[in-house]
């Protein structure tokens, strides 16, 4: 090898080594305006990025951005600057405020978003924060949504395919989300769900011996949300392994419909702890509690929670249902008793446990 050959060897070897070391630096974009908003609205962007809107900035439209972060530099949205948070108004034209499809490792974090033209009629199939895998099958990861603030999005409406921060999976066979972390939002004035998800390809199958779960979601955690005056239920918890949902205040569900103020349906293993739920009264009344172990679910524990000012405390539905555990929670003031037992004909449920809670009536 010549001395030249050698040298440029060599060189190559230290690039290569350069890169591995010191990845490309990320971009930092910040938002400040109309015109920026509308500039970035579509685009693509790399791991590490950071996507800054500035407080006290109004901005319309829908912000739709792609793109896949790493476990070692995801993607951010956040703010910065002083004053009110940036608010992203979709206006009842769009989906939705902020709208990621096919995303892993993104996280958002302290915007406001508002979607409605106004009315309280029905626009459409509306969401404040909407985040759907409907692409090449597989896992997405990490999409953690904190601190914001949804209000008023869609009409005086029900739906549970619609709301404040929705995740879906549509359309994919084989596909679930992992690390999925919704967690200190307030959600008010909602036309559909304040919080859901949904798969078309997760669930629970129950056989004459036992069951086995196709795609469920993993490492999924809600806690610390507010949500409050929701067209239909506050909060739908669907399609999860060992989901964690906690310390959430659940309030005056189900204004355009009925509905608990949070079930779960197609889970397993779910722990819904140390939750208030409250104010979930109107037509319709047997249909309104603060909790529900709803059916196509094994392993369901519902403990540590306060449920106050509802119809009922809880819900035991009667259809396949398996291992159901009520515990340690406090019921007070529920108007029209303390258990609801729907299906009431069915006799599919096995394995309720009801023990060690307290419960205040008049």
């Amino acid at each position: 090898m010549t001395k030249m050959q050698y040298n440029r060897h060599t060189l190559v070897h230290i690039i290569v080594a350069a890169l591995v070391c010191f990845p490309c630096a990320a971009r930092q974009y910040r938002i400040d305006s109309q015109q920026q908003f509308d500039t970035l609205r579509n685009s693509t962007f790399l791991p590490g990025d950071s996507i800054l809107f500035k407080r006290d900035v109004k901005f319309s439209g829908m912000f739709a951005p792609s793109g896949k972060g790493t476990e070692q530099m995801p993607i951010r949205i956040d703010v910065y600057g002083s004053g009110e948070r940036p608010r992203i108004d979709a206006l009842g034209r769009h989906k939705a405020g902020l709208f990621l499809k096919d995303v892993s490792y993104w996280e958002v974090n302290g915007l406001e978003i508002t979607n409605t033209d106004g009315t309280d009629v029905d626009q459409g199939q509306l969401f404040g924060i909407y985040v759907v895998a409907c692409g090449s099958e597989g896992t997405y990861r990490h999409v953690y949504i904190n601190d914001c603030y949804i209000h008023d999005i869609n009409g005086k409406v029900a739906g549970k395919k619609r709301g404040g921060i929705h995740v879906h999976v549509e359309g994919l066979d084989a596909t679930i989300f992992d690390d999925l972390r919704i967690t200190n939002n307030r959600i008010e004035r909602i036309g559909g769900v304040g919080i859901g998800n949904t798969s078309s390809c997760g669930r629970v199958e129950f056989r004459d011996n036992d069951e086995i779960a196709h795609y469920l979601w993993t490492r999924v955690y809600v806690a610390g949300n507010f949500v409050s005056h929701t067209g239909r239920n506050n909060i739908i918890a669907r399609v999860s392994k060992d989901a964690v949902y906690e310390r959430n205040i659940l309030a005056h569900s189900s204004r355009y419909s009925t509905g608990h103020s949070i079930f779960c349906f197609n889970t397993d293993g779910i722990k819904m702890q140390y939750n208030e739920a409250y104010g979930n009264v109107g037509a319709g009344g047997i249909d309104r509690g603060g909790f529900d172990a709803d059916y196509n679910c094994v392993n369901t524990f519902i403990q540590y929670n306060y449920s106050h000012d509802n119809h009922w405390f809880c819900g035991i539905m009667k259809r396949r249902n398996r291992h159901v555990i009520i515990r340690y929670n406090i019921s007070q003031n529920d108007q029209e008793g303390i258990y609801f037992c729907g299906f009431e004909k069915t006799r599919d449920a096995r394995d309720i446990h009801i023990y060690n809670n307290t419960h205040f009536v008049r």
